[in-house]
């Protein structure tokens, strides 16, 4: 894929929210199956179902490799930036890289936040660093 427009993106999101039928809602927190039932079939009870049968296809979309740089503009009444920083690797699974990974994050993120919020008296809001590894290769 080489250029996605908006228009085309819309098309995808509603082509995939037409069918609600094989969605899997998970429901977590302090609640009881009386208190959630009517609101399950009050907010997803009308949801649209066309009983379609979908099929899983790996596209192959990986993390590609090299530097690159992508801008999207669109005038805003508050001008923001985002900025996505990919670091890619393998890394295996152990109680060990998860504490040093999380310690990386925790890191990370202080010395972003007191740089760009506090020395430079921007405000921003982020998840700033979020780590990964897979559960199992």
């Amino acid at each position: 894929m080489t250029k996605l427009t908006t228009s085309e993106s819309w098309k995808c999101i509603k082509t995939a929210s037409k069918d609600a039928g094989d969605f899997t809602f998970l429901f977590v927190g302090n609640i009881t199956l009386d208190e959630a039932k009517p609101l399950i079939e009050t907010y997803l009870g009308g949801l649209p179902t066309i009983h379609r049968t979908e099929n899983f296809r790996d596209t192959k979309m990986d993390i590609r490799k090299g530097k690159y740089t992508n801008v999207f503009s669109k005038k805003l009444e508050t001008p923001l930036a985002s900025v996505l920083i990919i670091a890619s690797g393998k890394c295996e699974y152990t109680l060990k890289n998860d504490v040093l990974m999380s310690f990386l994050t925790q890191s990370l993120d202080k010395v972003y936040l007191e740089s760009v919020r506090e020395k430079r008296r921007r405000f921003i809001w982020c998840e700033c660093l979020r780590t990964t590894q897979p559960l199992s290769e």
